[in-house]
């Protein structure tokens, strides 16, 4: 799936599409700032931006969702959590770059699903406490985790991908018991 870096947070959390196959991404633009913000907000925009508490780049990463830059010397395409250096400080150089596009991959198994959640003082208008982001991948037989992939914020400068609890849940057996051991 291709989603512009121009297309309004709106757009993208209208889309049927977006809410079918990457849920915590329709779930992290619906919580962005108010709908008028999100009628002029882009996707590429809360990006760039690098806050680590934006909306869409914690469902993004999660995702495993890679951008597509372009400048004079050629393209380059980058996973989205390697863009980040800093609060505010991303790694594309906006004198010289421009963030065109993003490519989220969408798997056609029932085995796969995403979701966000964001925990603030209010719903609109302020920056989450935590904002966490997760998507698994089953086995063919649905007892298992595959893959995991957990992403917070904001707990650091930049989003935190919990890699050990996705380690420790890997392969692991469906239970309460599991998810509380990765949760350590």
């Amino acid at each position: 799936l291709y989603i512009g870096a121009a297309t309004t947070i709106s757009e993208l959390v209208s889309s049927e599409l977006i809410q079918k196959k990457a849920r915590a991404l329709f779930q992290g633009g619906r919580s962005l700032g108010s709908l008028q913000i999100r009628n002029v907000a882009t996707i590429g925009g809360n990006v760039v931006n690098a806050q680590p508490a934006a909306d869409t780049s914690i469902p993004l990463i999660a995702l495993g969702v890679e951008a597509k830059i372009i400048s004079s010397e050629g393209e380059r395409t980058v996973p989205v959590e390697e863009l980040f250096r800093g609060a505010g400080l991303s790694v594309i150089d906006p004198s010289r770059e421009i963030l065109t596009q993003f490519k989220v991959p969408i798997s056609e198994t029932p085995m796969t699903a995403s979701a966000m959640e964001r925990l603030a003082r209010r719903r609109a208008f302020t920056l989450p406490t935590l904002s966490v982001a997760v998507w698994i991948e089953l086995d063919d037989k649905g007892d298992h985790f595959r893959q995991v992939r957990i992403v917070a914020a904001p707990v650091g400068p930049i989003p935190w991908r919990a890699t050990r609890a996705e380690e420790t849940l890997k392969k692991a057996a469906i239970t309460r018991a599991n998810v509380s051991k990765a949760a350590v």
